[in-house]
């Protein structure tokens, strides 16, 4: 009984239509070329209700088609530089080539395309620095005691 209650509150993921998902991005279009809601509305004949929710939807799904693009072209990014790399490691021993310094800056770039050359962030306030001090004087205290 339980089971059934949950399954009646689980959202339901309804499929559009190809005319919905048509109207849809008609409505997203209309809407960032500066449309008013009044306007699509007057335009198309439809509620403000499905006017937000198709633009909600189509929001959505071009966020999504952003993303596998944005995915698809690390992906290809990564295995240029990870040939670079390859191709870098195998003249490691050959005196006089730039193997070494090549082999770094393709490093240098992957970690930079995968954001770990983001700096971190570290709380530096006076309090905890104080805190800090405080404890360690602390602890030296223990000790000499």
């Amino acid at each position: 009984m339980a089971k059934d209650i949950e399954q009646s509150r689980a959202p339901r993921a309804r499929r559009r239509t190809p005319a919905q998902l048509e109207r849809q991005a008609r409505i997203f279009e209309l809407h960032i070329s500066g449309k008013t809601f009044r306007e699509i509305k007057a335009e198309l004949g439809i509620t403000f209700d499905t006017i937000v929710s198709d633009i909600r939807h189509e929001s959505a799904l071009r966020a999504e088609e952003r993303a596998n693009v944005r995915d698809e072209d690390q992906a290809v990014q990564l295995a240029r530089l990870d040939s670079l790399y390859s191709d870098a490691s195998k003249r490691f021993d050959v005196p006089g080539t730039a193997a070494l310094a090549t082999a770094g800056k393709v490093l240098e770039m992957r970690a930079k395309l995968l954001g770990l050359d983001a700096p971190l962030k570290i709380d530096a306030s006076l309090a905890l620095l104080a805190e800090s001090l405080s404890e360690d004087d602390d602890r030296e205290r223990q000790l000499t005691e």
